[in-house]
């Protein structure tokens, strides 16, 4: 199973998509379009990974519509991954005003905001409420649950103390870049 989540620098956060693994197009697949409202989107893929069918499902559910609706000045954040810039043009959804920024290979962890804390707190959320319910049958529908309880408990000050965090790290960075330059 893959999480998707997604918040801006003020600590709003978008609903998560959950992605289950299983075959597209088949009987769970079909079962979980019942699952989706407005706390989560889901969808399948066979591994669980995020690929492009997964990421066209995720603009167009999810991000698109938050486009369309949100004028002046966007960034969004992305890991350096090929399926992420190969998708550019269709992530920007025609937004003059949007600007992609590709985080360097290796650095998701000190320089992605989410990664900072924020997936920090929500698994931790989500393995709390998981231990609250030790004799519970585990299905995807009581996943998707405990999934949209444990992004809801995350706080929106969390969120934007991590973007902050962001941008002091990528300050340090231009600062080093800029001496480096200075230096040679």
């Amino acid at each position: 199973m893959t999480v998707i989540l997604l918040a801006r620098g003020d600590g709003q956060k978008y609903k998560p998509m959950i992605v289950f693994k299983a075959v597209p197009g088949a009987r769970i697949a079909r079962e979980i379009v019942a699952y989706n409202d407005e706390n989560a989107h889901h969808t399948v893929q066979e591994n669980a990974w995020t690929d492009e069918e997964v990421l066209e499902g995720w603009n167009e559910e999810i991000w698109r519509p938050i486009v369309e609706t949100n004028y002046g000045s966007k960034l969004l954040l992305l890991d350096s991954l090929q399926l992420h810039k190969k998708n550019e043009v269709s992530l920007k959804n025609g937004d003059r005003d949007l600007g992609i920024r590709y985080i360097p290979e290796s650095c998701t962890p000190i320089l992605q905001p989410l990664d900072i804390v924020v997936i920090k707190i929500f698994k931790r959320n989500f393995r709390n409420i998981w231990s609250l319910n030790p004799e519970v049958d585990i299905t995807r529908t009581m996943l998707s649950t405990w999934i949209k309880q444990a992004w809801n408990e995350v706080s929106e000050e969390a969120i934007s103390n991590s973007f902050r965090q962001y941008v002091l790290q990528e300050n340090n960075l231009e600062d080093s870049r800029d001496t480096a330059m200075e230096i040679e």
